[in-house]
């Protein structure tokens, strides 16, 4: 039976996985898509606000070219072009059209107020036509130009007006670009940030995984990694075992704390020895491996007799455990100049066959039996 606690952390569990989800999956989507629909408003609301800038442009070209008109009829010239081009345009500010790339503003006051205008022309056009029969003395075309340019003052006005409210509103979206990009940016920090702390927690769990937690070396599964490697090796690699004494006896007289204390010493001076770059780990309980590259057999020779002052100077150090059991191995090595199948498994093989030879020798030499532990 699931008790409350379980169902705490089950359901807590549960809401951390939707919420990491969301956070990864979802909400990425949900802000590109937003932004891209900002993009693509800001895009139509800047083609609006130069469509705008044209109208306000030919509204006022309009509003112009009426006085220049009137001018034109006092000197007594022709102005019949500024008529037709002038209805032209206000054609195209009310309907659209291509010859001055004009569209209809999508503003009720603009257009209210550019169809008052549009009636004012016509009777602007009248006045004029009763310039050509009475005069523009006897008329009233001075007033109702001037009727009709306050008219297109006010339609311009509305123009402006509605390109504002454009400006404004892209200024809007702008704004929304500017926090949903900046949201997207520290969502991907914060996922890379994520992804980049699980993965040096995994690496370090791994790391872990393979490390020997009482020697600090790499464990038993790191060194079957390095040593069941069937890649033929260069002739410069040799494979050393070690194998320690006396830990039995270590263990039953001082107890387990005082066998691990005996096994860090050794590890530690091990690693000391071996040159940083290669391999050195704890094989098994007692056992110990280090691997060493670019050495030739004398080079190996050197290196035990290195290893075995070594501890000699640790032994007269007083760090050993008791001055009657110092600290003492067996070693056995294989170099890859005398091996015929140049593999790793080949060298570990004989180096731990030359070991335990090495170990019987010793304990014949101190007469004891040389099968015993």
């Amino acid at each position: 039976m699931i008790v409350p606690s379980e169902i705490i952390y089950t359901i807590r569990r549960a809401i951390v996985e939707k919420v990491n989800n969301f956070l990864n999956h979802v909400l990425p989507k949900i802000l590109s898509v937003i932004l891209v629909f900002l993009i693509f408003t800001s895009m139509i609301d800047s083609n609006l606000i130069q469509g705008c800038a044209r109208v306000v442009n030919y509204t006022a070209s309009v509003r112009g070219g009426s006085q220049r008109i009137v001018k034109l009829v006092i000197m007594g010239q022709p102005y019949s072009d500024l008529i037709n081009e002038s209805e032209i345009i206000l054609n195209e500010l009310k309907n659209g059209g291509k010859i001055h790339n004009l569209v209809p503003l999508q503003s009720v006051q603009y257009q209210k107020d550019l169809a008052i205008m549009t009636q004012y022309w016509y009777a602007l056009k009248q006045e004029l036509a009763k310039v050509n029969v009475y005069g523009w003395e006897n008329t009233d075309i001075l007033t109702v130009s001037e009727r009709f340019f306050e008219l297109a003052n006010t339609t311009v006005s509305s123009a402006e007006i509605y390109s504002d409210e454009l400006a404004k509103n892209l200024l809007r979206v702008e704004y929304a670009m500017a926090v949903t990009s900046l949201l997207l940016i520290a969502l991907l920090l914060f996922n890379s940030f994520q992804n980049r702390r699980l993965s040096n927690k995994n690496s370090e769990l791994s790391h872990t995984a393979y490390l020997d937690k009482h020697t600090g070396l790499p464990n038993k599964s790191r060194c079957e990694e390095m040593l069941n490697s069937s890649q033929p090796l260069d002739d410069q690699t040799a494979c050393l075992m070690f194998d320690l004494n006396n830990l039995k006896k270590i263990n039953d007289a001082l107890g387990h704390q005082a066998g691990d204390q005996m096994i860090s010493g050794f590890a530690h001076l091990l690693r000391k020895a071996v040159p940083i770059y290669d391999f050195v780990g704890r094989y098994g309980g007692d056992e110990f491996v280090a691997i060493l590259t670019n050495v030739s057999p004398e080079d190996v020779q050197r290196f035990l007799e290195k290893l075995k002052r070594m501890t000699e100077e640790y032994n007269r150090s007083g760090t050993q455990l008791l001055p009657v059991i110092p600290l003492s191995y067996a070693a056995g090595y294989a170099h890859s100049a005398n091996v015929e199948n140049n593999t790793m498994p080949a060298l570990l093989r004989l180096a731990d066959y030359n070991m335990y030879q090495n170990k019987a020798a010793m304990k014949i030499a101190m007469g004891l039996d040389p099968i015993s532990r």
